[in-house]
């Protein structure tokens, strides 16, 4: 589900919207849910999910209207300043330079045997699809290897503390939620992957 998550909170691809019209996109979640959350925790966020992307598709049926409309919201803007998912910009509680937050996700990347590409464009590593991807992959590696395993413990102190820091997705949200730009699509999108991250940090002790 992060995986698909990690799409989700980029910049649109064809596959992407056709996922989510073909509810490919939704069923990936679903089963998720199911699986990770049988006390349904996850269930208002994903009704809210459920409705915001059909309202959305009908709304705005034609890929490149989708791709326009992320930019504006995410990217560039000229009338008001883009909701940018980047940690440095919203981060609350790592008291840090932007550049020092880089080289600490760098090296956080390496630590779990990820190197990022740099340069011109690249995403840079404290992108909320980056995150969501690492997150995703983390919990792959988990699944794979016994729990005795000194590169497993590694990994589960990365991952326990890449869920905790992931809590600055909060302030997209916050912003989002303004009355004069709630989006239909990504409000709920981003309030889902905020509820999907709390489940997350209680379950990494189930895998192994």
């Amino acid at each position: 589900m992060l995986d698909a998550l990690s799409l989700a909170v980029a910049y649109p691809s064809a596959a992407l919207v056709d996922a989510w019209r073909s509810g490919d996109f939704l069923g990936v979640v679903e089963g998720a849910v199911s699986q990770m959350d049988p006390e349904g925790q996850l269930h208002p966020a994903y009704a809210e999910l459920v409705a915001g992307l059909a309202g959305y598709l009908s709304a705005t049926p034609r890929l490149e209207d989708i791709e326009a409309d992320y930019v504006a919201l995410f990217e560039f803007n000229r009338e008001r300043p883009p909701v940018h998912l980047l940690q440095h910009l919203h981060d609350r509680q790592t008291q840090t330079t932007q550049l020092e937050l880089y080289r600490q996700l760098a090296e956080r990347y390496r630590s779990c045997g990820i190197t990022l590409k740099q340069g011109a464009g690249t995403v840079p590593p404290d992108q909320l699809s980056v995150q969501l991807e690492f997150l995703a992959y983390l919990f792959r590696c988990l699944a794979r290897v016994s729990a005795e395993d000194r590169a497993a413990e590694t990994r589960r102190t990365v991952l326990i503390d890449t869920v905790r820091m992931l809590h600055w997705v909060d302030g997209p949200i916050e912003c989002l939620a303004q009355s004069d730009r709630q989006h239909p699509l990504y409000l709920p999108l981003l309030r889902f992957v905020r509820h999907a991250l709390d489940v997350c940090g209680t379950t990494v002790d189930d895998v192994d």
